[in-house]
């Protein structure tokens, strides 16, 4: 936590297991009392985190959502239509030794990973349901080996207008003509 009178940043709250966090977003649930914080981490498996209101170093914070599987990442968070949308790239579990820098991997032939975007209107208790999936992006060739963590999945959402806007990554590839992102609409 930042303190401007002081110039000093206080560590409120570590987890094992996550690499750090992503995304945040301010939020109140359908049924909540008041706003949340929430963050998106990346990890051994994605997540996201409410710390409410009055949150203490020592406190800890409710998990709202977690994955299910392996090496995960929730990067972007919007608020659209009165719902806490989250996008959720999920990595291949297969890693060979050259994938393990960006300008070593080769385009991917197939994937074992996923894209998704969730959404909750009471992320507190949990309802979420996938709204898009890799499928649903299949035309911009989305990124899911284990280099795609830095450039790739959903990068940002954004509520625009009665609609929901997707950035996804498609990651670096020397020498790609796939480079760069895509913009969905929906």
């Amino acid at each position: 936590r930042y303190d401007i009178s002081k110039n000093t940043i206080e560590e409120v709250y570590k987890e094992n297991g996550l690499s750090g966090y992503r995304g945040a977003l301010t939020f109140k649930g359908e049924n909540a009392a008041s706003p949340s914080v929430y963050l998106g981490a990346l990890g051994d498996q994605a997540k996201v985190l409410r710390f409410d209101q009055g949150f203490q170093p020592g406190d800890k914070p409710v998990t709202v959502f977690e994955s299910d599987t392996g090496h995960t990442s929730v990067r972007a968070m919007a608020e659209h239509d009165g719902a806490m949308c989250i996008g959720v790239l999920t990595l291949d579990q297969v890693v060979s030794e050259q994938e393990t820098t960006v300008q070593e991997v080769s385009e991917p032939e197939s994937s074992e990973g996923n894209l998704e975007i969730k959404l909750a209107t009471d992320p507190a208790i949990g309802n979420w349901s996938t709204i898009a999936d890799i499928n649903d992006f299949a035309d911009c060739s989305p990124r899911t080996d284990q280099a795609a963590a830095g450039q790739c999945g959903i990068w940002d959402m954004i509520s625009y207008n009665g609609f929901l806007y997707a950035f996804i990554g498609t990651g670096y590839v020397h020498d790609s003509e796939n480079n760069g992102y895509c913009v969905y609409k929906g």
